[in-house]
């Protein structure tokens, strides 16, 4: 939580630390497509209103995009299943169900539903002193973090950096079906300091955004 952060901040001394960004991909539909038993391939999108708030990544490959009109969508995907996400419980219950099982990695922040800030700085030193990094591991870190390198490179996308891997590497901009799957997935960023990562069920922003 936030005073769970500012309490860290207040007794440990300033220094370099690993913050982990993770954000839960097509959150609203991830939820949907664990509680309905769908497949990881049967393109899905929740709505609200007469609108597309979120959709997987099998119905982007199709041209289904976040806003459009669930008329258009139809047109665009025949098979896509529609399903209304107007009434949020479930979507704060599988968040809550995240950030549960992020804090056994450190003081959790969470923004809106699916976006948490995880401080893992005590579980990676330990990790480091006790070797256990797996040999090859790789940790990244960046001065701006990795989201404003993404975005800085791929200005002009209609896609948040973590969409990216859905457009296709040959036609800047078109999609392409990236790999959903049934299990809940998730894209993590580390902020200065070092890189982590973690996969639980799904979430989104507060009012009715629905995720990546």
């Amino acid at each position: 939580t936030s005073r769970e952060l500012s309490v860290l901040q207040e007794t440990t001394p300033m220094k370099a630390r690993a913050i982990v960004l993770l954000d839960l991909d097509y959150f609203y539909c991830q939820v949907e497509m664990l509680r309905n038993g769908l497949p990881a391939e049967r393109p899905v999108a929740v709505t609200q209103k007469f609108l597309v708030v979120t959709c997987n990544y099998p119905a982007r490959s199709s041209g289904v995009a976040k806003l459009m009109r669930t008329t258009e969508a139809v047109a665009r995907c025949p098979d896509l299943r529609l399903i209304a996400g107007e009434d949020l419980t479930p979507y704060r219950e599988a968040s809550d169900e995240a950030m549960q099982a992020l804090r056994a990695f450190g003081p959790v922040q969470r923004v809106g539903l699916d976006e948490f800030f995880i401080d893992v700085t005590a579980v990676a030193e330990a990790r480091a002193s006790a070797g256990a990094w797996a040999p090859g591991t790789h940790v990244h870190t960046a001065a701006q973090g990795t989201t404003t390198a993404e975005a800085l490179a791929r200005t002009g996308t209609a896609y948040r950096p973590m969409d990216l891997r859905a457009a296709s590497s040959g036609s800047g901009g078109s999609n392409s079906g990236g790999g959903s799957s049934n299990k809940s997935g998730s894209d993590s960023r580390s902020g200065s300091g070092g890189g982590s990562s973690g996969s639980s069920s799904g979430s989104s922003s507060s009012g009715g955004g629905g995720g990546g």
